[in-house]
Formats: structure tokens, sequence, C-alpha cells
């Protein structure tokens, strides 16, 4: 609840919502917080950049079912590329000392 409250800003990836739809439910529930940012990317090589440009301190990928990475040529949500890109996402954490945070869905 406190995500990019402080001062801190705080990156929310989403790959199956635009950013007008997040702004919506926010606004809905009441989420006001000039220091959290949304940015619509299913490419990981694109959430990267979007990152070192704004240097969050704090990232959610939600999900990660939707994201890939361009090296692999199988579908985003395959097992090859969910690996992968939690590898990579996992690197850039250690590298950066930023937390992510990774939403997964899983289907009964």
């Amino acid at each position: 609840a406190s995500l990019g409250t402080a001062k801190q800003v705080g990156l929310y990836v989403s790959g199956e919502e635009s950013p007008q739809q997040i702004k919506m439910r926010a606004d809905r529930i009441g989420i006001q917080s000039p220091n959290l940012y949304v940015a619509a990317a299913t490419s990981l090589e694109d959430i990267f950049k979007v990152a070192e440009q704004m240097n969050p301190g704090v990232i959610v990928v939600d999900s990660i079912q939707t994201v890939f990475t361009q090296e692999l040529t199988s579908a985003p949500g395959s097992v090859s590329q969910v690996q992968e890109v939690g590898c990579r996402l996992m690197w850039y954490a250690k590298r950066t000392q930023v937390p992510i945070f990774i939403i997964g869905h899983v289907t009964k």
C-alpha cells in the first residue's frame, strides 16, 4: 500500500493492462501517489530501458507470463521464457540493488 509513497519512485510494469486502465482502478480505490509510475511493456529489454531512465527504488512486474526476451524465439509464457526472464530480472535486481516483485498467475 505504500509503494511509491516515500521519496523514491516505484515502477509498476503491466503486461496485461494499459496505464489508463490501471489509473481508473487506482482512482476507484483511492490510490494516489506522485511517485508511482506505470509502464505498459512486455519486452524485457524495454522494461530495462524504462528502469534505467527512471532509476526506481522498487519495481513490480505484472505478470511474468506476459514478459519475453527478444533473445529467445519461444512464446511469452513458455517455460523457457519465464525462466530466462526471471533469471535476468534477478540479475538486474542484484546488480542495481533494486527490489523487484514478480507477479505470476496460476490457472487450475
